[in-house]
């Protein structure tokens, strides 16, 4: 035999050595090394022939799962749908059973499915997950973070989660265990601005204000910025810590004056130490930046009414109403600024709103409602018999006369004239003097006031060494 026909015989007994061993290959053996090492394009021929073989749970599950992964959408539910035939019982089926069907567009029969599968183990991951998110999109967001809180017990700990955790908890108002979730966030992702920010803001809304201040003077030597000085001025306030809070809050709006945010924050401090004319600078430049948010309205109008402007706090007032018609807190306000002006009839309407959207309180407003039928009673007998209401404004400070002239032409609000400059005893309650009777009033008053209509105001009168200024309301 020559050396070439040996060299050829040793080629085909190779051949052929190669040929039999390949083919005492398992092909669910080898299909699953290649699954397992998520070669999902070699993995499928072989197990598709070890399907061939036989109907096993071996093949069944892995194409299903490769094909729930690719998203062939029919594969994956004929697939699912014979392995949980070969087993019922198995709870990775009923998870990837009802994986496929999620991704069919059948999300009633995946939580069907991982219901079940629950059932069979109540520490399944896929099936924790999955049915947390479902319930997040049915709007059940007890058992979302029920389920999710089960699956972080079990020791998962990725960044997902915690901050699924966090939200759920904010959104149900769980501000302690927000702020716990949320510590596990900066723990694995950083404690970058956002981050510490958002853990002092919901441990403030937590009650620990002394540990949001902690956090946030942690975060002000770590990042100075506007986010951290406008957190450590909001902690300082819950502290009730109002001086602090104005110093933090100052350098926010320095360090980041477009941030409206702390403008409203500082306004609302200057407002409670006394600098009316520093918080109205800060209200106006935040409702500039932000002029739909119904909270900034209400607080503008508290802050008018407290500076005797009470037609432009009724208008702020009217607005944060406007914005937000749900606004229960500055429906009562509205409701105490309609009566103090006497205007009944809107404050019934008010409080009308307000039982419709707290039943709760019908008691308490069927009392106000009583008390406001009394002064209408008296209201409609006081016209009957001839009188009328008056705002008063008198003084002898000709600086005084002169503001007052100046602010009736320019058709400034009466009551917070009065209010401001007004020497009588009605000014507190911005010139209201009630009702009167023509006659009653000396002959000069009488004939200035008799031929008003509601609104009209009369020129000066000068009596007894002093300027006088009336106006009628009804």
């Amino acid at each position: 035999m020559t050396s070439l026909r040996r060299a050829c015989l040793g080629v085909m007994l190779m051949s052929a050595a190669a040929v039999a061993q390949e083919a005492a290959v398992d092909p669910c053996e080898k299909g699953q090394r290649y699954f397992e090492d998520d070669n999902y394009i070699a993995a499928e021929p072989f197990l598709r022939q070890c399907l061939a073989r036989d109907e096993s749970l071996r093949a069944l599950l892995p194409l299903t799962v490769i094909a729930v992964l690719q998203e062939r959408i029919d594969d994956g539910l004929e697939l699912g749908a014979r392995a949980l035939a070969v087993a019922p019982d198995n709870p990775r089926v009923r998870y990837w059973y009802g994986r496929a069907h999620l991704v069919a567009g059948n999300p009633q029969e995946a939580m069907d499915q991982w219901e079940e599968g629950l059932q069979l183990d109540v520490n399944h991951a896929g099936i924790l997950e999955g049915l947390a998110r479902l319930s997040l999109r049915l709007g059940d967001d007890a058992r979302a973070y029920n389920l999710l809180l089960q699956l972080r017990m079990q020791g998962t700990d990725d960044l997902w989660l915690h901050h699924m955790l966090a939200d759920l908890a904010r959104r149900r108002g769980l501000w302690d265990r927000a702020a716990t979730h949320w510590r596990d966030v900066v723990d694995l992702e950083g404690e970058s601005e956002e981050n510490l920010v958002v853990l002092g803001e919901l441990t403030i809304l937590a009650g620990k204000h002394e540990e949001a201040v902690e956090i946030f003077r942690h975060a002000v030597d770590t990042i100075p910025s506007g986010a951290t000085w406008g957190g450590l001025g909001e902690a300082w306030f819950a502290m009730s810590e109002v001086d602090s809070a104005i110093v933090a809050l100052r350098r926010a709006v320095a360090l980041a004056p477009e941030n409206p945010h702390n403008r409203f924050n500082l306004a609302n401090s200057l407002q409670i130490k006394g600098d009316l004319e520093g918080a109205e600078e800060q209200f106006v430049t935040y409702l500039e930046a932000r002029p739909d948010d119904p909270v900034g309205h209400f607080k503008y109008g508290v802050h008018l009414e407290l500076r005797g402007e009470s037609e432009r706090a009724l208008a702020a007032v009217e607005k944060a109403v406007s914005l937000d018609s749900r606004y229960i807190e500055a429906l009562v306000v509205l409701a105490q600024m309609y009566e103090s002006r006497g205007r009944i009839e809107e404050t019934l309407s008010t409080l009308d709103r307000l039982e419709q959207l707290d039943p709760g309180a019908a008691d308490e407003l069927a009392e106000w409602r009583g008390r406001l039928e009394s002064v209408r009673a008296e209201e409609q007998s006081a016209v009957a018999e001839g009188k009328f209401r008056l705002r008063h404004i008198v003084t002898a400070n000709p600086d005084a006369v002169a503001k007052v002239r100046e602010g009736i032409a320019a058709g400034e609000d009466f009551a917070t004239l009065a209010t401001r400059f007004s020497s009588g005893p009605t000014a507190a309650r911005g010139g209201d003097i009630g009702w009167v009777r023509p006659v009653d009033l000396m002959p000069g008053v009488r004939d200035a006031v008799t031929d008003l209509e509601p609104g009209d105001v009369t020129a000066a009168i000068e009596a007894g060494g002093r300027t006088h200024f009336f106006m009628r309301t009804r």
